[in-house]
């Protein structure tokens, strides 16, 4: 499959087209012109004899002249080795015929010039009727042809040059005028969630460029006027929401542990402690990507060794495993020292050996590896399934995303946008490497130290 041309590209091509196209039109209708105005004139030079040889005739008694009178009709005729040949006809009678004709009869032709191929080659022939005496009249096309590969010899030579200069010349000009619309497009592209205070850059002659970015920065201006709005609601609801659910959250157990409340009063307030607990946990989540969002994510980066953290994680996540029939195997280098907040980097792999155990299928396994490779240490985090369908991998860090089959599994679909975010706190990365029939495969890159 071709790539499509790029806006440089199209305007390069189409000046070149629109200019060729130019030098084609003009060109061709100035060789036209110019082949027909000598063409014109080869016709004048040949009128000139003929006018020249009824003039005489006139001066000279007209039709009471005997135009057998060989030695004077010579004297109005080309000379006979001259290039341009005539035949004198009087009544139907041939009375002189140019030499080099040799016998041969020059065609019958109108009023008008035109090319005519005889034994002397390609000539140029006319006639000029007057008192039944006709003078047929042919020169050799060799000039006009002569001129005409001229022509075609300065346009084939010439138009390669002409498109080369125009090719070259437009590209410059596409160039030189695309610039700004460059530098506004990868100023724009560096713009994101953390730098929504930048702007595209301006360019000072008043023209559509100009237009182009003042608008983009208008948007950028409402843009970044409205993330902050849901940045400081999101914050300020999930840092109002915590007082009151943690109250509730107290109230709860409390109310749990009383010997008054009967079993099935019992049943109710558990569910309503555990929906508390989904509550805070989805607030506290809100709140960390809110304070992702403006930048204000600071971890107390330390020492540690990843391969703890994981074998940490994996200690807890082989007991829901082993319920859910899912063998797991690990692979650790140790040790692989990182600079890291162990709380967070637990809240990372857990998340993703959590999703690995519960998007699995019966009897299938999680594969966890540790390696390292150019500086950083690479955890990989592999399990069985059906893989995630196309459509949903460009929303799978979306928060909230949840796919439709797995509407049953438990989660608020929070646990990957907030491990992305806790990653990139640790100046590291999350991504999906892999998902097909056989493996879903989630990296966590981190630098080594």
């Amino acid at each position: 499959m071709t790539r499509p041309l790029t806006l440089e590209g199209r305007v390069t091509v189409w000046s070149a087209l629109v200019v060729a196209l130019s030098l084609l039109t003009c060109g061709g209708g100035g060789a036209w012109f110019l082949y027909h105005q000598a063409a014109r004139q080869f016709d004048r030079q040949l009128e000139q004899v003929a006018d020249q040889f009824f003039e005489q005739w006139r001066l000279h008694g007209g039709p009471a002249f005997d135009l057998r009178n060989q030695h004077e009709l010579l004297e109005w005729l080309p000379p006979p080795g001259a290039e341009t040949v005539v035949e004198v006809e009087q009544h139907g009678i041939v009375l002189y015929r140019s030499p080099q004709l040799e016998g041969g009869k020059l065609p019958d032709s109108a009023s008008h010039f035109r090319f005519v191929q005889l034994p002397l080659g390609e000539m140029r022939t006319g006639a000029r009727t007057a008192n039944g005496v006709t003078l047929r009249l042919a020169a050799p096309a060799r000039t006009l042809n002569e001129l005409l590969g001229n022509i075609v010899i300065v346009f084939s030579l010439g138009l390669p040059v002409l498109a080369a200069f125009v090719i070259l010349g437009g590209r410059w000009i596409a160039r030189h005028t695309l610039e700004p619309v460059r530098r506004i497009a990868d100023s724009a592209s560096t713009i994101n969630s953390q730098q929504l205070d930048r702007r595209v850059p301006v360019p000072e002659p008043p023209d559509e460029i100009r237009r182009l970015a003042l608008g983009l920065n208008a948007t950028l201006d409402r843009l970044e006027t409205s993330f902050q709005q849901a940045q400081r609601f999101s914050a300020d609801a999930s840092h109002e929401l915590r007082t009151p659910l943690t109250a509730l959250h107290a109230g709860l157990e409390a109310l749990l542990e009383s010997p008054a409340l009967r079993d099935v009063d019992r049943v109710a307030v558990a569910d309503a402690l555990e929906t508390t607990n989904r509550l805070a946990a989805i607030t506290t989540s809100l709140l960390l990507l809110a304070r992702a969002d403006a930048g204000r994510l600071q971890l107390d980066l330390q020492p540690v060794d990843l391969v703890d953290v994981v074998n940490d994680c994996l200690d807890d996540t082989r007991i829901i495993a082993e319920f859910a029939g899912i063998a797991i195997h690990a692979t650790l280098t140790k040790p692989a020292p990182i600079l890291g907040e162990p709380t967070r980097l637990r809240q990372i792999v857990s998340n993703l050996l959590s999703n690995a155990v519960k998007y699995n299928r019966p009897g299938g396994y999680v594969r966890v590896t540790v390696t390292k490779h150019e500086g950083l240490w690479l955890l990989d985090i592999a399990n069985t399934g059906p893989g995630i369908s196309p459509e949903h991998l460009p929303h799978l860090f979306d928060r909230f995303f949840r796919a439709a089959h797995h509407a049953e599994v438990n989660g608020q679909g929070l646990g990957l946008a907030i491990s992305r975010e806790l990653a990139r706190a640790h100046h590291g990365s999350l991504a999906l490497v892999r998902s097909d029939a056989d493996e879903t495969v989630f990296r966590l890159a981190l630098k080594a130290c």
